[in-house]
């Protein structure tokens, strides 16, 4: 592993190690990678949109935040009302960015999604099944 350094706060995926410790290690490489990626922006110019779409940087951490929710704690840990910044009438709702949304808060929420899905992934080993609960009507069975 390469050590983390002031300019890269990262940590390397090991080279050589268990399953586990590979796909943790490559998962949080990741998760460091779009963190870092925003670090400097100003709340302006990591709203900005540079393409036709909705894609914006504070955009992309506000949907990094609900695909860590979604994936570990809906689908993985089986919990019910995780919240989310889409919905079936606002399918792109997690990446619209708001006057009131300032890129350090989406960045620690992004990080509290982070530490929640550590937590989750904590209770399970590489050969348990997940729940797999969906947003839609299937939740309630």
């Amino acid at each position: 592993m390469t050590a983390q350094t002031p300019l890269d706060p990262r940590t390397e995926p090991p080279e050589a190690a268990g399953e586990r410790e590979t796909l943790t290690g490559f998962v949080e490489y990741f998760r460091g990678t779009a963190v870092m990626k925003a670090a400097g922006l100003s709340d302006a110019d990591a709203a900005k949109r540079l393409l036709p779409s909705l894609t914006t940087v504070s955009g992309l951490i506000k949907h990094l935040t609900d695909v860590e929710r979604y994936w570990f704690r809906t689908r993985m840990d089986g919990q019910r009302d995780v919240p989310t910044g889409w919905s079936a009438d606002d399918p792109d709702g997690e990446f619209r960015v708001n006057d009131t949304d300032s890129l350090a808060d989406l960045v620690k929420d992004y990080e509290a999604a982070c530490r929640e899905s550590r937590e989750v992934l904590a209770r399970y080993g590489l050969e348990d099944r997940c729940r797999c609960l969906l947003y839609t009507s299937d939740a309630a069975d």
